[in-house]
């Protein structure tokens, strides 16, 4: 698996944790630290969404399995209208 392919796994492994986070059992419940940890965690995997597209171009790593795995994640991420 090459680099592109690894970030993309690892936003679509982001989903699972910013439900969690979101949920009333997460620990950190006091003065906002909940919704603060998943905002960094969204900009995370918003950053991570056009760093993946642009290194598998850059390095010519671009493959039928990152093809489609990347749009998963990002379908996940953005609700549909």
């Amino acid at each position: 698996m090459n680099l592109p392919n690894s970030i993309t796994m690892s936003r679509i492994f982001m989903i699972p944790l910013l439900l969690w986070i979101l949920t009333p059992h997460f620990p950190w419940h006091a003065h906002g630290a909940q919704e603060i940890t998943a905002s960094v965690l969204f900009v995370l995997a918003s950053i991570t969404d056009g760093l993946d597209g642009y290194l598998a171009r850059k390095r010519g790593q671009v493959t039928t399995v990152g093809m489609l795995l990347d749009p998963s994640p990002t379908r996940s991420w953005w609700p549909a209208p």
